[in-house]
């Protein structure tokens, strides 16, 4: 009985549902916190963001993109990774 749950446990680790660490993951946890975040602190991190060294080269827009401010945070999200 133990091994059968053991199994049926490794299971449900292993499957690919439950393996939240992607690239959309970040990107939506990144920007629901920033969503959370008062507008001064907002700005603050979107300077932070907007002045890295490599801003140009690592954060081009898509086209599609309509909210450019979420797009960037949560490309922040994942970009380290």
């Amino acid at each position: 009985m133990r091994m059968l749950i053991t199994c049926l446990f490794l299971s449900c680790l292993l499957h690919e549902k439950t393996l939240a660490f992607d690239e959309m993951g970040h990107h939506i946890i990144a920007v629901l916190a920033f969503e959370a975040l008062p507008a001064d602190r907002q700005r603050e991190l979107l300077g932070i963001l907007t002045n890295h060294p490599s801003f140009k080269e690592d954060f081009q827009f898509p086209e599609n993109v309509k909210n450019k401010k979420r797009w960037l945070v949560g490309r922040a999200g994942y970009w380290p990774d």
